[in-house]
Parts: structure tokens; C-alpha cells; sequence
């Protein structure tokens, strides 16, 4: 993949309107291809969006599962703004603003924060994020899936965790089908874990490469970017 200055001119004035709701779970799985054609292309640049699981090599034997680890206040949070980008009275866009200072988001010229989160809750929103999805295994295991990875999605940075502490997260969700290797992105890193061998690996993402993944996604969406184009298939020297 190949990050062009096209792309990292993009800002979110460049889409003016919110994603449909149908819409953001292939945002999701575009982006999740975007980071892991970006980190390790030789592996993922054969692999396409699909469906159970969202990422498939074209043999269909590799798979990953893409999911987002999310409070459900901001998500109630996410979806306001949503409504708020949508609608064109003023009234309503001062209403939803309440709502969304109510609780605990921020608006500003560029996009929206959240309220800030206790290491706890941070920890507990990942773990189940990864317990979630183990119920699909056995389902893709049956349909000829041979190696099945995951890949979760934290919109926000990280609390500042210990290695100890993360592979603490990983294990306690160890069970007897897990995934092969787990990938956390956050807005600043994307950390690794590799059940089998307790591999862990951390790898930084700059704020700029973690938007113009999210421009590529939404680009590629709404049909002005070709997954065949270079930005996707390049291989790129980081």
C-alpha cells in the first residue's frame, strides 16, 4: 500500500456527510484492510473483503474476523453525531449537540471526542471485544477455514499499559478455539499477539497514517478509489 499526498491532504471536511449506519461495517472492514496491507502486504495484499469472516485470502483457508471494541455511550455518542452532520435545521443540530455534551462527548471544527475512560473500563471494552467473537470460530473452522485471525478496532489512544499488562489481557482470554494472532489498532499503535507462541509485537502508527486509513476505507466505499488501484496493491519501504 502507498500512502499518496492525495490522500494524506484528506480531512473530514472532505466528506461533508456522515456514513449510512449500513455502511460502517464495511467502512470497518476496509480499514482494518488498509492497516494490514500497510504493516505486512506480503501476507495481505491477496486478501479481500468478504463476509463470515470479513477478510478472506482468495483460497478462502486464511480469515479475519474485524469487530470494534466500544462503549455504549460512545457509541450513542457516534451516532448523534451522525445526526447531527445529517440534519440541516439549526434547532436540531443545537439539540444533538446538548445530547452529545450531556454525555460526556466534545464537539470541535474537525470531528468529536469522548469522554475519557479509567484504565478498567479500557481494559474490560478490549476483553470483551475479544470474547465476543469466539463464538465464530467453530462456525469458520467448519466451513474449511484453517488459520483465523482478529482484528479490533479502538477508535481512541491507548492507556498507557505495560507489555505485561496486555499479554495479561490476551491470556485471560485464552480458551480452547481461539484466534491465531489478535490485532489491536488504536489511533497511535497496533499491537500483536500470537496465541501459539505468546508473540508480541508493538507497532507504532503515526496520528496522519491512522487518518488517511480511514480515507482510504471511506474512499474506497463510496467507489472513488479502486481496491485494484496502487494505493492498495503498492508495497511501500516504512
Amino acid at each position: 500500500m502507498i500512502i499518496t499526498k492525495e490522500i494524506r491532504n484528506k480531512t473530514i471536511l472532505d466528506f461533508p456527510t456522515p456514513l449510512p449506519s449500513e455502511q460502517v461495517k464495511h467502512f470497518q472492514n476496509y480499514f482494518a484492510l488498509a492497516v494490514l496491507r500497510y504493516v505486512d502486504p506480503f501476507l495481505y495484499n491477496e486478501f479481500i473483503v468478504a463476509d463470515a469472516p470479513d477478510l478472506q485470502c482468495t483460497a478462502k483457508m486464511f480469515g479475519v474476523e474485524v469487530t470494534t471494541a466500544t462503549l455504549e455511550c460512545d457509541a450513542a455518542i457516534s451516532g448523534d453525531f451522525a445526526t447531527y452532520r445529517q440534519t440541516d435545521s439549526e434547532a436540531r443540530k443545537q439539540s444533538f449537540e446538548k445530547k452529545i455534551t450531556k454525555r460526556g462527548g466534545r464537539m470541535d471544527a474537525y470531528g468529536i471526542s469522548y469522554p475519557p475512560k479509567t484504565s478498567s473500563v479500557e481494559y474490560q471494552t478490549i476483553r470483551d471485544a475479544i470474547t465476543r467473537k469466539e463464538a465464530k470460530l467453530s462456525q469458520y473452522k467448519d466451513n474449511g477455514f484453517q488459520r483465523l485471525n482478529l482484528f479490533i478496532h479502538y477508535e481512541e489512544p491507548l492507556c498507557p499499559w505495560t507489555e505485561t499488562q496486555m499479554r495479561n489481557l490476551f491470556e485471560e482470554t485464552r480458551c480452547s478455539q481461539t484466534y491465531d494472532v489478535v490485532y489491536l489498532c488504536a489511533s497511535s499503535v497496533l499491537i500483536t499477539y500470537q496465541y501459539s507462541n505468546r508473540d508480541y509485537h508493538v507497532i507504532p502508527i503515526s496520528r496522519g497514517d491512522y487518518e488517511c486509513f480511514g480515507s482510504i476505507a471511506r474512499l474506497t466505499l463510496e467507489g472513488n478509489l479502486n481496491i485494484d488501484s496502487p494505493v492498495w496493491t503498492a508495497c511501500e519501504e516504512k
